[in-house]
């Protein structure tokens, strides 16, 4: 269950308690707070206040959430009152976060992939840290980032889309990357021209990508497309595909 609700309604304010004043943190973290005020931490009860905030945000597709795990939630919620308000008996503050159960596997470029069976939560990017900058991490664990996508109905993604990156000129030679369903195809062109250590051209009057869906030339994906609006397969072949000196493309479009 998804600690922000899909339903789009009013964005949450900050209180006063919360500032989201400009500060800054550690380099090394990967929600890096910048933009996040770091402040001390709060009571038990004010931290529950602090929770709903973060929790009833606004999902903006694009903006990052981040995942954890359901245990370590329950113990927070335990602690603060969260959710239940007349609790009496309270459990004791809870360790570091521990998303041990959840992480399923990082990849060697780190990639997070989380067990989709393991009961998750999800909290705004600015919940994350400030939570992270409370309570720590045990045993250095990498931070879930996942980005909201959709249209009209927003949703958080739960793992990365993988898909294998090639050339047009030998679509048999790829390497595996995972990128958000939040990425246009733009973007896109531009990794697949920093993998390949290509020149990249704003416009796309010099490039594009290609869709190579069963290793058939598919269709060109056009720049201005968020990946989730398009059929892809996790860990498909996508091509890119370059114009000769004269800026025509050796391919045809219905090839």
């Amino acid at each position: 269950m998804a600690l922000g609700s899909a339903a789009q309604g009013d964005d949450a304010h900050a209180s006063d308690a919360f500032p989201a004043a400009t500060s800054t943190t550690s380099a090394n973290s990967d929600a890096a707070a910048d933009d996040v005020q770091l402040i001390p931490e709060p009571s038990a009860d004010d931290m529950a206040v602090f929770l709903k905030e973060e929790v009833d945000r606004k999902l903006v597709r694009g903006e990052d959430w981040y995942v954890i795990s359901d245990r370590w939630f329950k113990e927070l919620k335990g602690y603060t009152g969260f959710r239940s308000p007349s609790i009496t008996n309270r459990s004791v503050r809870p360790g570091p976060i521990d998303n041990s159960e959840i992480i399923k596997k990082v990849t060697d470029d780190g990639v997070v992939f989380i067990n989709q069976y393991e009961g998750c939560e999800y909290i705004s990017r600015r919940g994350w840290i400030l939570l992270k900058h409370w309570f720590g991490v045990k045993d250095n664990q990498p931070d879930i980032r996942r980005s909201i996508i959709g249209e009209g109905y927003m949703r958080i993604e739960t793992n990365p889309l993988g898909l294998r990156l090639g050339l047009e000129m030998s679509p048999s030679q790829t390497v595996l990357k995972h990128i958000s369903r939040s990425m246009h195809v733009r973007d896109l062109r531009r990794l697949m021209c920093q993998v390949f250590q290509k020149p990249f051209d704003e416009d796309g009057k010099h490039s594009r990508v290609w869709n190579y869906f069963q290793y058939t030339f598919y269709e060109v994906l056009k720049d201005n497309v968020v990946l989730d609006k398009l059929q892809l397969v996790n860990e498909q072949v996508v091509l890119l595909e370059f114009a000769n000196d004269q800026g025509v493309f050796p391919r045809s479009e219905n090839s």
